[in-house]
């Protein structure tokens, strides 16, 4: 995958969470793991979605720290697989004194992305972008609830469920490199546990799901840290329409424009 796309790349990863419930759910034993793939049924079966999100960054690069926040609304049509589009339109806070808008887009291979005046965009197959929603586990990697999951819990209150367990991180960071892809150059990942809390409508179906984990890593030889903390609440599932600006053929190739400050 390129560097530079974080954002991009952590839109894959917060959806394909509801991969979990795709994979050994028939074998899973535990009662929690069992609530939260009949919860994600509905989302894994939709089409199209619209979700909200919402995520807090602690990033550190040698003794040098920054907190960001982004929150916003993303759009996606599924369709067979073949056909992806996606819109998300997000503030960023932290890096700048003024939030900044960030909207990114994708459709017939391309990845576009404004922010901060500039418009870019980058070749982006659509099997690479579906590889890159892989993170969670897959069918490909065998997942299953035994020996992966651990400390799960469940609560109910006012008619709704939270369903809390973590993963592994002995199974994070056995997963191949390219599913580990943080949006930077980077060495030697090291990948936490990951904390999921899902929580369920008076339906039983999936309503907002929360991720936190941290990753450690060397950047140019310098030591570097991020903690996330990331949830996606599920708005709308089905009868979704993206609306595109009319000028993405304006934006400017990131390779090209790499190419020119080298």
């Amino acid at each position: 995958m390129k560097k530079g796309w974080v954002l991009f790349l952590v839109f894959c990863l917060l959806f394909s969470t509801a991969s979990y419930a795709s994979v050994g759910g028939a074998e899973a034993q535990n009662d929690v793991y069992s609530q939260y793939i009949k919860a994600s049924e509905e989302l894994n079966a939709a089409d199209s979605a619209i979700l909200g999100t919402t995520m807090h960054m602690i990033t550190s690069v040698g003794g040098e720290t920054m907190e960001t926040d982004t929150n916003g609304t993303i759009t996606a049509i599924f369709g067979d697989g073949s056909n992806i589009q996606m819109k998300m339109d997000m503030q960023l806070t932290g890096i700048t004194e003024e939030a900044q808008s960030i909207s990114m887009y994708y459709k017939d291979g391309f990845a576009f992305m404004e922010m901060m005046g500039m418009k870019v965009k980058m070749v982006m197959p659509v099997d690479e972008f579906t590889e890159s929603a892989n993170v969670a586990g897959t069918e490909a990697y065998g997942f299953s609830a035994d020996g992966i999951l651990s400390q799960l819990e469940s609560k109910t209150a006012d008619g709704k469920t939270e369903l809390k367990f973590t993963v592994d991180k002995a199974y994070m960071n056995n997963l191949p490199t390219g599913q580990l892809d943080l949006g930077v150059e980077t060495s030697d990942i090291t990948i936490s546990d990951v904390v999921i809390t899902a929580l369920l409508d008076t339906a039983g179906s999936l309503e907002s799901i929360n991720m936190i984990f941290s990753a450690s890593f060397t950047v140019q030889e310098l030591a570097a840290s991020v903690d996330y903390d990331m949830t996606i609440d599920v708005i709308q599932l089905g009868d979704v329409t993206i609306e595109y600006p009319a000028d993405l053929d304006t934006y400017m190739d990131l390779s090209e424009l790499l190419g020119s400050v080298q």
